[in-house]
């Protein structure tokens, strides 16, 4: 009988978290053949996006003095 109570967070999960992880990244990985315009435009837009969360929640930092 499967324990409702067990989730992938709970020990023991190691080799399915592998597993998934791993599935993950071959998923994010882009195909053989993309041009390089094409990835390039990608990591753009990702910059991008990145930039504009930092912006949204703060970098961290504390405002500089004047």
């Amino acid at each position: 009988m499967v324990d409702a109570r067990r989730t992938l967070l709970t020990p023991g999960n190691e080799d399915a978290w592998a597993r998934l992880n791993a599935e993950k990244r071959a998923a994010q990985r882009p195909a053989p053949g993309t041009p390089v315009r094409e990835l390039i435009d990608e990591g753009v837009t990702l910059s991008r996006t990145a930039l504009e969360l930092l912006q949204a929640v703060g970098d961290g930092r504390r405002p500089t003095p004047t």
